[in-house]
């Protein structure tokens, strides 16, 4: 993948998600085109997102990324 400058998105994880990833940081994007290219990416399962927020709204894998957006992530909540 090429990493030029101007394809970073922020990606930020939260909860038990921060045992994999960093809170917050910047990933090159390369030549991912959707939410779903980003989480392979990175590793991360999709079993273990329950929630997608792009730019602060709702999204699912199948969504566009492009650069300068900004990508929450969350796991299920567990409790009892």
């Amino acid at each position: 993948m090429s990493h030029d400058g101007g394809s970073m998105i922020e990606v930020r994880a939260f909860a038990t998600l921060r045992k994999l990833r960093p809170p917050v940081e910047m990933v090159a994007i390369g030549d991912a085109r959707t939410i779903r290219d980003v989480t392979t990416l990175l590793e991360v399962p999709e079993e273990e997102l329950a929630i997608i927020l792009l730019n602060g709204r709702h999204a699912t894998f199948d969504d566009p990324i492009s650069a300068g957006d900004i990508l929450s992530l969350f796991p299920p909540v567990g409790g009892g």
